[in-house]
């Protein structure tokens, strides 16, 4: 099993094997055996090759407090399918998002202020809607760029139908 730990600006990336009893770690093709048991109160005794340390370990969030040989160290720990599932949910927020805007009101389309592919900033007009005989200005929610204007002016448009598609920047 892979484990990627950072500290500061370091990030390290070990592989945990199981051989029977012997539990085994490598780090940049060098292994060494360990043993890690818990002795209460958040103490650990660690065993790594012939060397013992005695631990001291906190977990706060997604962050392990560590103190061994007087040295402190915050540690993140991901095993690699935590990782993955990080990195599969930051790719899909930082992908394209799509918005449609719909008709707030039954009214009629009197201007669409913007063409397709063009890019809007946050509160620019993408077009003007009558209803109850007020003029609507419908404004970009946010930094963006026109992919669909599915309405024209003088076009009569019913409550909650597509006005324009809008992919955010």
């Amino acid at each position: 099993m892979k484990i990627f730990t950072s500290s500061n600006a370091h990030s390290f990336e070990y592989e945990l094997k199981q051989n029977g009893e012997e539990q085994i770690i490598l780090k940049d093709g060098r292994a060494a055996q360990f043993d890690l048991q818990a002795l209460g109160n958040g103490r650990y005794a660690l065993l790594i090759g012939n060397r013992s340390y005695l631990v001291h370990m906190a977990k706060q969030n997604d962050m392990y407090h560590v103190h061994v040989g007087g040295a402190y160290f915050a540690i993140t720990v991901e095993d690699e399918r935590t990782r993955k599932l990080k990195e599969m949910v930051q790719q899909s927020a930082s992908g394209p998002k799509e918005q449609v805007i719909k008709t707030p009101i039954p009214g009629l389309v009197l201007k669409v202020e913007v063409e397709k592919g063009q890019s809007v900033a946050k509160g620019d007009p993408l077009l003007v809607l009558e209803a109850m005989k007020m003029e609507n200005v419908i404004k970009a929610p946010c930094a963006c760029t026109v992919a669909e204007i599915a309405v024209e002016p003088q076009q009569t448009v019913q409550q909650d139908q597509k006005l324009l598609t809008l992919v955010a920047e």
